[in-house]
């Protein structure tokens, strides 16, 4: 596979245009739209916008961010033998922690590593060792440097994966030998 170019990656939209809009992204990248990966797509449909209500919604829905929904959903799906947290910001390492104790379950685990980070460098670091690795990077639009740091990433010929583009996150696994890049949002 070709590599990408930076058009086909998603930009920030410039405030006051109509995909700046968070409802008007839902619609036209919600829900797997162009999504040709049958993992991709069924990423898509069980963890990012799921048709159902998962079991303890009402719990904790008043209070979590939109980050913690899907990293409940990632952990009560994917029910990983591994959690890691590199994350800068304490409340939102706490956020995710409390989610994690919540979507604890008694099934077994699949083998997935999962990693939540806010940065690139330690997604790339995390994907390249062995084995199904999973990482929700947090705020790769916080910044210019840290957006450049993610289109670098994905320009970057060496890695394969699924890359889900959340714009305000990603989810971003391993288990591809050619990188396949898809716009959703949350």
């Amino acid at each position: 596979m070709s590599s990408l170019t930076s058009t086909q990656i998603m930009a920030p939209y410039k405030r006051g245009t109509l995909m700046s809009m968070r409802w008007l992204r839902r619609l036209v990248y919600g829900r797997g739209n162009g999504v040709h990966s049958p993992l991709a797509f069924a990423l898509t449909h069980s963890l990012v916008r799921p048709y159902s209500r998962y079991y303890d919604y009402d719990l904790i829905e008043s209070y979590a961010a939109p980050e913690a929904m899907l990293w409940y959903r990632v952990l009560a799906r994917l029910r990983p033998a591994e959690v890691s947290y590199r994350l800068m910001d304490p409340r939102q390492r706490e956020q995710l922690e409390l989610m994690q104790t919540l979507a604890v379950s008694r099934l077994h685990p699949t083998g997935y590593r999962l990693l939540a980070t806010d940065q690139v460098r330690e997604a790339k670091d995390f994907l390249r060792e062995k084995g199904r690795a999973l990482v929700l990077l947090t705020e790769v639009r916080k910044n210019k440097e840290s957006e450049r740091e993610f289109i670098d990433y994905l320009m970057d010929e060496k890695h394969g994966g699924v890359v889900l583009d959340l714009y305000d996150c990603a989810i971003m696994l391993n288990n591809n030998h050619e990188l396949y890049y898809y716009r959703t949002t949350l």
